[in-house]
């Protein structure tokens, strides 16, 4: 899960040795996906931006990370709250 200006590169760092699993592996051990509790676009804390998908969207979720500025009660919702506790 992301929010407004998050740290892309601090979430890359994260992502990164699942997906060098994959690779030398050949196969997809590991699956993830960018999400938000409205899903769109996200502009991260360099100001770039990524399309996420909504946490509705999400089928099965075995763990979720999230991934936030130092605001992250700015975009803490009930929504929210209850997906991650979940």
């Amino acid at each position: 899960m992301v929010a407004s200006s998050f740290n892309l590169a601090d979430t890359m760092g994260l992502i990164d040795p699942f997906r060098a699993v994959n690779c030398l592996d050949g196969k997809p051990d590991f699956e993830w996906n960018f999400g938000s509790e409205t899903g769109g676009y996200c502009v991260t804390s360099n100001g770039e931006g990524i399309s996420i998908v909504a946490l509705s969207d999400v089928d099965v979720t075995d763990t979720m990370v999230a991934s936030t500025s130092w605001t992250l009660e700015r975009y803490l919702t009930r929504k929210t709250d209850n997906a991650m506790r979940h």
